[in-house]
């Protein structure tokens, strides 16, 4: 499981090659987002 920051949902949603492939990477073990995070987001 990977609690995910802002910076790099932001980058995921921009696009942004490293991120992504990141996030990719890791979503089949679990990834989480805070409701702190949530909200800036928003």
């Amino acid at each position: 499981m990977y609690l995910v920051d802002t910076d790099w949902i932001i980058d995921y949603l921009k696009g942004k090659d490293k991120s992504v492939g990141a996030l990719q990477s890791l979503f089949e073990r679990g990834l989480y987002v805070s409701i702190i995070s949530l909200a800036e987001i928003y």
